[in-house]
């Protein structure tokens, strides 16, 4: 798949913005897009095409996986993009994207938590799976499938049933790198000790 680099040069405070850009992705392509971030930004992320595109943070110069996710056909979400990483937009339909995105500098977000846990979301049922993660993302699971994410320790994972948020998973020390965690399993649990 071939890769595109956009590269922005444009200066954020915190609580700023830039302006709302588009950026289009080609057929089966990549674009990486990365900007002149001193600290960690927020990411919202529009999808408005009638395909899904696959997003991942990955370490700016090693290209290294920090975490993603499949974002649907007309859907937005939010991301957080550290200091040191950019953001990688994917392409695997057959038909390109026209993609827009909003940055923000959130800096004190970076430093709410501690140590930072790697995990696997696997989606194991037939029906995509939102799920809030405040500050984070709020990822999209699709059906039969797995996103990768860097969750902090003290960090909180919402999913919601009939528009109500409830907690689903609060990363603590008994989590460790590499885990995998089927969610819908764990939604079922969570909805029996709710009693919902």
């Amino acid at each position: 798949m071939k890769l595109t680099t956009l590269l922005f040069s444009l200066l954020l405070i915190p609580g700023s913005y830039f302006p709302r850009l588009q950026v289009v992705i080609p057929v089966g392509e990549s674009v990486q897009l990365t900007w002149d971030n001193s600290a960690t930004s927020k990411v919202k992320i529009f999808n408005t095409s009638s395909q899904g595109i696959d997003v991942k943070v990955v370490h700016a110069e090693t290209k290294e996986f920090i975490r993603g996710f499949g974002l649907s056909k007309n859907s937005t979400e939010e991301v957080l993009v550290e200091e040191f990483a950019s953001l990688l937009l994917s392409n695997p339909s057959k038909e390109a994207i026209k993609v827009g995105y909003l940055v923000s500098l959130k800096a004190e977000e970076s430093q709410v938590f501690g140590k930072e846990v790697g995990l696997t979301f696997y989606n194991s049922s037939k029906s995509s799976i939102p799920l809030i993660i405040p500050g984070v993302m709020n990822p999209n699971l699709n059906p039969m499938s797995t996103s990768g994410v860097a969750l902090k320790i003290g960090q909180e994972v919402f999913f919601k049933v009939n528009g109500k948020k409830y907690l689903l998973l609060k990363i603590d020390n008994t989590y460790q790198d590499g885990q995998v965690l089927d969610i819908p399993t764990l939604i079922k649990v969570r909805k029996k000790e709710f009693g919902i």
